[in-house]
């Protein structure tokens, strides 16, 4: 190709990537004679960009071969197994080591290859098949042979009859998030191994991971993106001296499949392309099996990479609750967009999956020890099963005797320097967490979709009170705010478990702390005192209505750069009706006719499946706090009867 139609087809490469198209006719106004092969070129390029899945235009007739060779070289073809972007996949028989494989035959031309000249076709093709021969492992499709037949380059592999990760993608969204850790860990340590012999899949997707009879993943289509595309050389690791380095087609478009291809695939801007590009993608294809959805979507191509270069990767835990922790965690650094953030290595991300499948098993391991031991005590000391059994929050011996202490009209301190009062979370179990950095604190912490709730009393009896807390925003995530709550009650519905209270909530950090305006003035928030519908709904995750009683504007920690102080927040219940105060303002009053229409509003919404049995006044319910996604201090909390 002549060095002037190599720059011009660059360059329409480079302008079509920024969003800015030119015509051939732009190109060559100085060199009319180019643009007819120009446009020749460019249609290639479009073609070979539809067959690599970078664009979405499907492929016509005359692309598709329709004639099924008789044989390729030395292997006789039985019949096409499939197609896909870049080829045709046959059954085949090697009559010399007489043996089933699959044939993939690339589906263009050398021609097409506006870069790469037919005599150094076969040559580059066969010494990296050579190359992808010598990977040696079990999760990984044997590569048996590679060559170039009758202008078209073939990769010869092992037949694996199972099918592909893409064919049965619903039934492993079906399994229990444990079991497709254990599937994917096969394949993280797969891909490591290749990277050890110096070479990037750089195109894994859920088709490129095949299953044998035995349900366990070979991948397959190693390397096939750098015979396609040209990359700057990749180092992975000593072993990569071993790769030739081709340069088979046009200089600077990606390989790849745009949905499972990393950041700096994208965009050089992110870093260099290596090992924990793979990684990404291994990410991208662990979160599809536990959500049953990709992260990153888009209408068009520049939608999507937007997407992918800018979005944040959603939780796998707000699409599937099942998901445990430590495992979203897994999938969240896979994904980071910083390659500093991202695991290194493939091997780091499958010792990440193995250490959280070991500590399940060691939490087994130690429940059943527990079990064992409490069952021989049990016996050998004769304790009655329903004596020993733990009895409910509100049975706890502490619990009642605090709830008879304020019947005498005595004060009950919940949280102080020296003493912190039974609770029990009724909402975020799993991830609302205890801190104990501080002796003189109570540290709540909550990560959780919806607000992790600490119940310390289950009820007041009838009388006035002021309720007292002393708190701290310390940190947060999206939403997170902090409140205190009374007159809580719970019930089930069809529809998942609930929480009505009466509740004040505020925000010192974090998107609810709104920080300053365009010229950097602190701008005020509010604190909300309002009717609360909470919990756990089988729908949606979680809910968080609110009934809105009244608020005061104030300056937050976040707003005014300073570190957030304490806070205290009030409750004043009397007969009739619940003031808040905060900081000393009057937030907001309600009368017990108010509150109890709006609860009444709440069930009705959510018919409970029992029907809601003691005293259903809307002011002598539970008391306690909630955190939400985030963490707040408590310094002092107490419950003080008045008059």
């Amino acid at each position: 190709m002549p060095p002037e139609l190599a720059d011009k087809l660059l360059e329409w490469e480079r302008k079509r990537r920024d969003g800015t198209p030119v015509t051939p006719e732009e190109l060559c106004a100085d060199s009319p004679e180019l643009v007819d092969e120009l446009r020749r070129r460019i249609r290639r390029l479009e073609a070979c960009d539809r067959l690599l899945g970078l664009d979405e235009t499907p492929l016509g007739p005359a692309e598709l071969d329709s004639e099924i060779p008789v044989r390729i070289d030395e292997f006789e073809v039985r019949g096409r197994l499939g197609h896909g972007g870049m080829g045709d996949v046959y059954d085949a028989w090697d009559p010399t080591l007489r043996r089933d494989v699959a044939i993939k035959v690339l589906r263009l031309p050398p021609d097409h290859w506006p870069f790469a000249r037919t005599e150094e076709l076969t040559e580059r093709f066969s010494r990296e098949g050579s190359v992808l021969a010598r990977l040696d492992h079990p999760h990984i499709v044997p590569v048996y042979h590679a060559g170039v037949c009758r202008d078209r380059p073939y990769i010869v592999m092992a037949r694996i009859g199972g099918g592909s990760l893409a064919a049965r993608r619903e039934e492993f969204t079906e399994k229990k998030p444990r079991e497709v850790a254990e599937f994917m860990e096969k394949v993280a340590r797969a891909v490591h191994a290749a990277h050890q012999k110096g070479i990037l899949h750089r195109d894994l997707k859920p088709a490129n991971v095949l299953l044998g009879g035995d349900g366990e993943p070979r991948v397959a289509d190693f390397g096939l993106a750098k015979f396609w595309l040209a990359d700057e050389p990749t180092e992975c690791s000593t072993a990569a001296a071993e790769t030739p380095q081709t340069e088979l087609t046009a200089a600077g478009v990606e390989p790849g499949t745009p949905s499972y291809m990393a950041p700096e695939q994208l965009n050089p801007g992110f870093g260099s392309v290596g090992p924990a590009s793979d990684v990404w993608a291994l990410g991208i294809i662990l979160h599809e099996l536990l959500t049953g959805k990709r992260p990153f979507t888009g209408e068009k191509r520049r939608d999507l990479v937007e997407c992918i270069c800018r979005s944040p990767a959603p939780s796998c835990r707000k699409a599937n609750r099942r998901v445990p922790a430590w495992l979203d965690a897994v999938v969240a650094r896979s994904l980071a967009k910083d390659l500093a953030d991202r695991f290194t290595t493939a091997a780091e991300q499958a010792s990440a999956l193995r250490r959280g499948l070991q500590r399940r098993q060691r939490y087994i391991r130690i429940a059943i020890a527990v079990a064992l031991v409490a069952t021989l005590l049990a016996v050998g000391f004769a304790v009655d099963r329903w004596v020993s059994r733990e009895r409910p929050f509100e049975e706890q011996a502490d619990v009642v005797a605090r709830v008879e202490q304020l019947s005498r009209r005595e004060p009950v301190t919940l949280v102080d320097a020296q003493q912190r009062a039974r609770m029990n979370w009724i909402f975020g179990k799993d991830t609302g967490h205890v801190f104990l950095e501080d002796p003189t604190l109570l540290q709540l912490h909550g990560r959780w979709i919806g607000p992790s709730t600490a119940e310390f009393l289950p009820s007041l009896p009838e009388g006035r009170y002021r309720v007292r807390a002393v708190v701290q925003h310390v940190s947060g995530f999206e939403h997170t705010k902090i409140g205190l709550y009374v007159g809580g009650r719970q019930w089930q519905s069809a529809r998942g478990e609930h929480l009505e209270c009466l509740t004040m909530y505020f925000a010192d950090v974090g998107s609810e702390a709104t920080p300053v305006d365009v010229e950097g003035r602190p701008i005020k928030t509010t604190t909300t005192m309002a009717c609360l519908l909470t919990g756990e709904n089988r729908a949606k995750q979680s809910h968080w209505s609110v009934n809105h009683v009244g608020d005061v504007e104030y300056v937050s920690a976040g707003a005014a750069r300073v570190p957030p102080g304490f806070r205290t927040v009030e409750f004043l219940i009397t007969e009739t009706a619940v003031e808040g105060w905060w900081e000393g303002r009057l937030v907001g009053r309600i009368s017990m006719h108010s509150a109890a229409e709006r609860f009444r509003e709440f069930r009705e919404q959510y018919p409970p499946i029992l029907p809601m049995t003691g005293d259903l006044s809307p002011f002598r319910g539970g008391i306690g706090l909630f955190v939400y996604n985030g963490q707040m201090n408590v310094k002092e909390f107490q419950v003080i009867p008045e008059g």
